[in-house]
């Protein structure tokens, strides 16, 4: 017996104190309802109606019933509805963990217009260059860029993260350019602590990946950090393209090796399994892929995205001498 449609239509004939009416709204025939009503009462081991002269009316225990019954359906429907709405319309609290530099100069505009468009929606945004767990920290997305771990989350790959080695002109003057991968075994190198933990850097060349041990006196787990270290001289590093876009355009920085690409890095939105995800976890990640499309740093090739640079430099400078 399906007990909360059988409360849910007992309500109704005690609301409308007839079994043919009940019937009419709910498109069944009158010994239908008859039927449930006297499967109920079995159930219940009581009688919840009794007739009188201007019709059916509620026995004690009929009376009892209906006003928890009524009750307990209107909430039941009320949640139904919310979670409806809350699947069709994003609302509530979204948590979000992200990269720093990736979530300061993508992420938060792309939060703050879902904010703009929903106001039921409230953002939480929670930047930091370590793994979280999802469960334990309350996320609903973490966007992460690199290898995953093994896990039972969902991941949607969103973009790609093109990458190029480079350094400042300060350093290549005094220490040299290396022209093959295996020359910077002889160099300073950066280190990114939590994409090659081992000093492990992968490149792309004719024959397949080569990979190449490097080493340094400056490590560190956060973009801006390692970015810094490159403006100041301090060594050769491999970081995406994205984050030094102004820095090559100012000359700050040279691109080296452009024959031997960086292995590019896949973005991904992970998030908890489920079939009905909510509406505001699947607004962001349609939103994210969407916008990654829109940008050359993650939708064109390195030396696509690298010429455009260029030319725009070199249209600067045409503009200043004339």
């Amino acid at each position: 017996m399906d007990l909360l449609n059988h409360l849910r239509l007992f309500v109704r004939v005690a609301e409308t104190g007839s079994f043919s009416a009940a019937a009419r709204e709910n498109g069944v025939t009158q010994p239908t309802v008859s039927k449930q009503i006297a499967q109920l009462e079995e159930h219940l081991g009581a009688r919840l109606f009794g007739r009188g002269t201007t019709g059916l009316r509620l026995s004690d225990a009929g009376q009892a019933l209906y006003e928890r019954a009524r009750a307990l359906v209107g909430q039941i429907d009320d949640l139904r509805n919310e979670i409806v709405t809350q699947r069709e319309a994003p609302r509530g609290i979204l948590r979000v963990s992200a990269p720093v530099a990736f979530g300061q100069a993508y992420l938060a505009p792309i939060l703050l217009s879902l904010a703009r468009e929903h106001e039921g929606l409230t953002i939480d945004l929670l930047l930091n260059d370590r793994w979280v767990d999802l469960v334990e920290e309350g996320i609903d997305v973490a966007v992460r860029i690199g290898p995953l771990p093994d896990s039972r989350l969902v991941a949607r790959q969103i973009g790609v993260s093109r990458q190029i080695c480079l350094a400042s002109p300060d350093y290549l003057n005094a220490h040299g350019e290396p022209h093959t991968p295996q020359e910077l075994v002889g160099h300073r190198c950066i280190v990114n602590n939590l994409l090659s933990p081992h000093g492990h850097w992968r490149f792309a060349e004719p024959g397949g990946e080569l990979r190449v041990q490097v080493s340094g006196n400056f490590r560190a787990n956060n973009l801006h950090s390692i970015r810094d270290a490159v403006l100041a001289g301090n060594g050769i590093a491999v970081g995406p393209l994205w984050i030094y876009f102004e820095d090559i355009r100012r000359g700050r920085v040279r691109r080296i090796l452009s024959g031997f690409e960086p292995a590019p890095l896949a973005i991904h939105a992970l998030y908890m399994p489920g079939l009905q995800q909510p509406a505001k976890v699947r607004s962001l990640v349609d939103s994210l892929a969407h916008a990654l499309t829109t940008v050359p740093a993650f939708s064109e090739t390195t030396d696509q995205a690298f010429g455009r640079l260029v030319g725009a430099k070199g249209s600067a400078r045409a503009g200043r001498g004339n």
